[in-house]
């Protein structure tokens, strides 16, 4: 068990205990459905505390991230719908094509990080109403804190 996935762990049991979505259960998913999701958003690359997040919350976050979505159900067509955003407000352009779409908030927010640089813990940058933006965050303190931008 890697230090993050101890830290993510602990950040879900405190929320749960607090009364913040205890009521629906948690549900990670497995390697092959990880696997899938690279291979839907074509990357070839996913951070180690990325894939330890998709398997404690892969298939139900528990209700964590209230209003957004991180299943993998909704990460496999993502990506396609991210770019066809894009593609109607003329703002695609090839770097996106190394991007992993994380995240989507109320259906027009979307948080992604750069997969193409293979970092370790990478930045976060969100897509709302045709402006991308940094975040000026690393995805790790993202995940574990909810920190939104």
């Amino acid at each position: 068990m890697t230090s993050f996935n101890v830290l993510l762990t602990k950040a879900i049991q405190e929320s749960r205990k607090n009364g913040i979505s205890s009521k629906i259960p948690l549900e990670g998913c497995n390697i092959r459905d990880i696997e899938e999701v690279m291979e839907a958003q074509s990357i070839f690359y996913l951070p180690e505390i990325y894939k330890d997040f998709l398997l404690i919350v892969g298939k139900s976050s528990g209700g964590w991230f209230l209003g957004s979505d991180v299943s993998i159900r909704f990460l496999r067509g993502v990506k396609e719908s991210f770019k066809e955003e894009l593609e109607w407000n003329n703002a695609w352009d090839d770097n996106y094509k190394n991007i992993f779409i994380f995240m989507g908030h109320q259906g027009y927010v979307f948080y992604f990080f750069y997969t193409n640089k293979k970092e370790i813990d990478p930045i976060v940058y969100r897509y709302m109403e045709g402006v991308v933006k940094s975040c000026e965050i690393q995805l790790s303190e993202f995940l574990l804190h909810q920190k939104f931008c």
